[in-house]
């Protein structure tokens, strides 16, 4: 089995996400790269929860319509997913009898160890099922697993009374590591110096507070959980005026709340970088489910004409790059940006290659040379104004009014026109840098080309190479990489723009470029399948 796909589900609260990172986990060492996808719901106990597991010797990091096995719980999982098997049942039959393999999974766990644990039987009987090395399972769930002891007993046991059902083939345990997008995240703003970092809890963005909080001490980082997201935006501003490279995170609604202070962020030219996590809007939307209807709303987040950066990362790996630029970037700039995720890049886990963070990290901004009198807005043939913060024996003064070079506020109509030019003057430097950084990917070729962006065109590129279809993939839509786009069209006769939101985001910023064609949408807060997508671009 070179390539397969596993449904584990069950309630809120019985641990179907930590079974199926146990999984990956476990068929790392059989040599298979693993993504996992996560559907849930926005409950702490009951619904349903579930992940998709998708399993191959190359990197596949999409779905398809039919998975190979499913592992339920509880009856409410069969019941939802059974159509979508083609494959083999693992089920607990202490709530069912079903042809396949059942496991007592809440008998075993509460008579070899506690009810939680269940599981970890389910985990069990799947690896026994596929003749799995009963070690291995045990070294991978002592790493992942509290309680030693009796994860060991419920193991050993079902290993006992399950039968073998085929045999799992054992490729060379791969080196690469298992991260969600979040901790990938996480890890890019560390590399490119992260002292600081402010948020409030909001999905699906949460899980770098949760990263951060952890290894704030390995890395003498300042966490900071404030009580809404406009103290989280002042409180970073402060911290990146001091000279603390700062970053946020938060939802579509956090950064509707911070727009005032993205706009500070430009005027008084602190540097922000804004960790944006896209769910199903408007307002509360559907929290935990994906979406990418935030592009609009992150290019234009703000009141007055400024620039800033955003970036739109579609896996883990680049997750990892784009946020180490973005904080680079920010701060050599001296402006806003965001690196905006969707739900899907945020929390569903990757097969992550160690050898991404090699290279350089933290990258240098444009500093006061000591020399005469500072001035904090000085005028400059680039824009970009030497930066220094305060307690360095000089006057440092930052304001979100318009002012003058010193930062002494103004309402001359000279000094005016001036500041708002020199911001802006920043962007030319801006966009040649950013054209030697291969933000706009191009896989395959010929004269029909689909465009997509974010975890979207993981599923597209697959369909794309099986039709023979050009793949275009922006990394960044603002500023908009024009000439690079337009070199990616050169000979399309036709394009398709593929994207997760209702508007067709995307195809409406590329048609200030060329015409699109054809616009495929979904707005559903689920994925394309690879069968899904298939059928949409050619229906007949």
């Amino acid at each position: 089995m070179d390539d397969f796909q596993i449904i584990v589900g069950g309630a809120a609260g019985e641990g179907s996400k930590v079974a199926s990172r146990l999984i990956a986990a476990i068929l790392k060492r059989y040599g298979y790269f693993t993504y996992v996808h996560e559907d849930y719901q926005s409950l702490v106990k009951g619904g349903h929860n579930f992940s998709i597991i998708r399993a191959s010797r190359e990197k596949k990091e999409f779905l398809k319509e039919k998975s190979d096995f499913l592992l339920a719980i509880n009856r409410d999982t069969f019941e939802r997913h059974i159509e979508k098997l083609d494959g083999l049942l693992i089920y607990n039959s202490d709530q069912m009898e079903e042809e396949g393999v059942g496991v007592n999974i809440q008998t075993i766990s509460r008579e070899e160890g506690k009810p939680f644990m269940a599981n970890t039987a389910l985990v069990a009987g799947f690896s026994k099922a596929l003749s799995i090395d009963k070690e291995i399972l045990k070294e991978e769930a002592i790493k992942m697993l509290s309680l030693r002891e009796e994860n060991e007993k419920i193991i050993e046991r079902v290993y006992r009374e399950v039968e073998e059902k085929m045999v799992l083939e054992k490729g060379e345990d791969l080196s690469h590591l298992l991260l969600t997008g979040n901790e990938a995240v996480s890890l890019g703003m560390l590399k490119a110096g992260l002292e600081h970092y402010y948020a409030y809890p909001m999905t699906p963005s949460t899980g770098i507070l949760h990263f951060l909080s952890k290894v704030k001490e390995k890395y003498k980082i300042k966490v900071f959980q404030a009580e809404n997201e406009i103290a989280v935006i002042n409180a970073a501003i402060g911290s990146a005026f001091s000279g603390k490279r700062t970053a946020v995170g938060t939802s579509g609604g956090g950064l509707a709340l911070m727009s005032e202070g993205v706009s500070l962020s430009a005027i008084s030219e602190t540097p922000m970088l804004i960790v944006e996590g896209q769910r199903m809007g408007p307002a509360t939307g559907v929290p935990t489910y994906s979406g990418q209807s935030d592009l609009l709303f992150s290019i234009n987040a703000g009141h007055g004409d400024f620039l800033k950066m955003v970036f739109t990362p579609s896996d883990g790996e680049e997750a990892f790059h784009l946020s180490k630029m973005a904080l680079n970037l920010s701060w050599k700039y001296q402006m806003p940006s965001i690196l905006l995720m969707d739900r899907d890049l945020c929390e569903n886990t990757f097969s992550f290659s160690p050898s991404v963070m090699e290279g350089e990290g933290k990258e240098e901004e444009i500093r006061w040379s000591d020399k005469g009198e500072y001035q904090r807005y000085q005028i400059t043939p680039e824009g970009i104004s030497p930066f220094l913060e305060p307690g360095r024996g000089q006057v440092v003064k930052g304001t979100g009014y318009e002012h003058n070079q010193k930062g002494i506020t103004t309402e001359e109509e000279g000094e005016i026109k001036e500041m708002q030019e020199k911001r802006i003057r920043k962007e030319e430097k801006l966009k040649e840098e950013l054209q030697g950084r291969g933000l706009v990917k191009v896989y395959g070729e010929g004269n029909r080309a689909i465009l997509s962006w974010g975890t979207t065109s993981l599923v597209v590129r697959e369909v794309a190479k099986e039709l023979n279809y050009k793949v275009i993939q922006p990394l960044i839509f603002s500023p908009l990489p024009e000439k690079e786009l337009q070199d990616a069209f050169e000979g399309v006769e036709e394009l398709i723009v593929v994207e997760c939101n209702y508007l067709g985001q995307a195809a409406s910023l590329i048609e200030k470029i060329r015409k699109v064609d054809r616009k495929i949408l979904k707005h559903s807060g689920r994925p394309f399948s690879l069968e899904e997508l298939r059928e949409k671009i050619c229906p007949n």
